[in-house]
């Protein structure tokens, strides 16, 4: 069935009321699209975000290198190195996490920028 088809069975009314949910709707999913798109956010919000981010980041590592299996359960050395990157790489690359750490590289690369400049 399509659309059209459901709509015919509705009174007035519920259409009225279907209409007003549906635009209820579309505005809060705009809301959380504009709330987490970082370029419509201050700088304040961006900075106690990537503080945060961090702070996840970090005790997420904490927690993953304090946990690590030992090396002898491994038929090759390789499979314990991927296992352990995988893992690293899934930490730096959920949800937010990858847009606050490149921040991070960029802000890095820029401060070692000047310090060869300058020397």
């Amino acid at each position: 069935m399509d659309d059209e088809n459901h709509t015919k069975y509705l009174s007035d009314s519920e259409k009225n009321v279907l209409n007003k949910v549906n635009k209820l709707s579309n505005k809060l999913s705009d809301k959380n699209i504009k709330n987490k798109n970082i370029f419509n956010k201050t700088i304040h919000e961006v900075v106690q975000r990537w503080s945060k981010v961090h702070q996840n980041i970090i005790n997420e590592l904490i927690d993953l290198f304090t946990n690590m299996d030992s090396y002898d359960e491994y038929n090759y050395w390789w499979e314990y190195i991927i296992k352990y990157f995988k893992k690293t790489l899934e930490i730096f690359l959920k949800e937010d996490n990858m847009i606050y750490s490149g921040i991070t590289l960029i802000f890095i690369s820029v401060v070692i920028y000047f310090v060869d400049i300058t020397d």
